[in-house]
């Protein structure tokens, strides 16, 4: 019975090893196919992780040109704000010197219209009733206007 028993265990280790070496195939074939997997997935991971690089150093780049954006803008914003105040200092000035021309209109009518008075009055005794002639007239010649001006400007600076 050994001796049948030899056969057919040597059939059955036949066929076991026949089997084993399906199988060992077959892992081997699935391990190739993992391998290239393997593959494909780096190709794509190293190809994803160059566009993530790319896209970072946009980032970078981008805040980085937003920085100077702000910084231009901070420039910018401190101009105007310097601007706004010499315009409101020139308004103010324009102003006093609008009003100081109103104010010389007035006494060059006043004293145009004194002036006729004399002139179609009676000589020296309207003049005395105006005053000295002097006070008919703006000073002019040196130092008559050009004073004025610079003593209006002088209160202007002091405001």
């Amino acid at each position: 019975m050994e001796h049948s028993r030899g056969p057919e265990a040597a059939e059955e280790a036949a066929r076991e090893a026949k089997l084993l070496q399906g199988m060992v195939q077959a892992l081997q074939a699935e391990a190739a196919q993992l391998r290239e997997s393997h593959g494909m997935l780096q190709a794509e991971l190293d190809s994803q992780k160059a566009e993530c690089n790319s896209q970072g150093m946009m980032c970078m780049d981008a805040n980085a040109r937003c920085q100077e954006a702000q910084a231009a803008l901070a420039e910018a914003q401190a101009k105007e704000a310097m601007l706004q105040r010499q315009l409101e200092g020139l308004q103010q000035e324009a102003a006093a010197w609008h009003q100081e021309a109103q104010a010389t209109r007035a006494q060059v009518a006043e004293l145009l219209e004194q002036q006729q008075r004399v002139m179609s009055g009676s000589g020296r005794a309207s003049l005395e009733e105006a005053g000295t002639h002097s006070k008919l007239l703006p000073p002019f010649g040196p130092g008559g206007l050009s004073r004025r001006r610079s003593s209006s400007n002088s209160s202007l600076s002091a405001h």
